[in-house]
């Protein structure tokens, strides 16, 4: 049987009718009809999958969580009036060229010099709330844990605020990356970050030459009646130590970043290098003259060193130049 097209024109589409001669066999034309309905329909398709898609990259762009799980939103315009709770944030800060847009800073950041001429809104572990709202800035970035009540006390007060700071070392490029994302300078932080891997990776390649016995290592961030404080697992301090093919006698005891440890398990253990924070308030001889320390092998043999607290302890740009001072420190003596 045949078919006219005056018959059927009215129920098909025009674009359909258009290639038609005449009349053609159903089946032809049921041919035709289905490819220009499954091409139809592989457009709308690709244009919904588009659409949709270019949605998730705006969100994915415009919103980012901080070092706390908090959502924040990545601003349209660069902040000028920015507050930094932290030295490793005020470091950051400078690095990325924005030194001129802080208005206050924590007690400690001293670094860059011109750090400690910005007004102090209190120290690390006490962020005085009303000197921080008095100076109605459009951006604060705090650090995490230590600082959870007072990041919380500014967000319910309406500030702007990002937890910004790094624990391990793996995190301190995220943090970079975030500042550089709150402050419009992602361009500047990626190079940083950049940098940082070069560095690092020159630093690791060094250590990787070492074909000596394994080396273990103990960091001494207090001692005596100041508590035996040191570098625990999940450390950036214990991270560098990894990098670089050290071990730590702190991570047989799994507990936090920073612990009061054990000075039985110290002397059982008895590391083969004792690394002594220039920020612990102890001289070399005081640290090797305190009970339980100067049983050491390391104490009575001479290998205690020094080493620059402020590069190897902030998460922050110069953090690679305290994993070279650490790196330095061990298989430099």
């Amino acid at each position: 049987m045949r078919y006219n097209v005056r018959e059927i024109r009215n129920t098909i589409p025009k674009f359909c009718v258009n290639e038609m001669k005449g009349s053609i066999p159903f089946t032809k034309f049921r041919r035709l009809y289905m490819k220009k309905l499954f091409t139809l329909t592989l457009i709308l398709l690709a244009l919904i999958l588009l659409f949709t898609s270019c949605a998730e990259i705006d969100l994915d762009n415009t919103v980012i969580k901080d070092m706390m799980g908090n959502a924040l939103t990545i601003p349209e315009e660069k902040p000028t009036k920015i507050i930094s709770l932290t030295p490793s944030n005020t470091e950051m800060l400078f690095a990325l060229g924005l030194g001129e847009f802080i208005i206050g800073v924590d007690e400690y950041s001293n670094y860059p010099a011109e750090a400690m001429q910005i007004a102090k809104v209190g120290d690390f572990s006490g962020p005085n709330i009303e000197a921080i709202v008095a100076l109605e800035p459009d951006l604060v970035l705090a650090g995490n844990k230590l600082q959870a009540d007072a990041v919380t006390q500014l967000i319910d007060l309406g500030l702007n605020v990002a937890a910004t700071e790094a624990t391990t070392y793996d995190e301190i490029p995220i943090s970079i990356m975030m500042v550089g994302d709150l402050t419009m300078t992602s361009d500047k932080a990626k190079q940083i970050i950049d940098q940082m891997k070069t560095d690092e990776e020159a630093i690791i390649a060094k250590a990787n030459e070492y074909t000596g016995d394994p080396i273990s290592a103990y960091y001494v961030l207090s001692a005596g009646e100041y508590g035996n404080w040191t570098s625990g697992p999940g450390s950036l301090i214990n991270d560098m130590f990894a990098l670089i093919n050290v071990e730590v006698i702190t991570d047989i005891e799994p507990s936090a970043p920073w612990m009061d440890f054990s000075l039985e398990t110290l002397v059982a253990e008895d590391p083969d290098i004792l690394l002594l924070s220039s920020m612990a308030y102890l001289t070399l001889d005081d640290l090797i003259a305190i009970e339980g320390y100067k049983e050491l092998t390391a104490s009575k043999e001479g290998r205690v060193y020094i080493v620059n607290g402020e590069v190897t302890e902030r998460p922050s740009v110069r953090i690679v130049e305290g994993l070279e001072e650490i790196y330095n420190a061990i298989y430099g003596n």
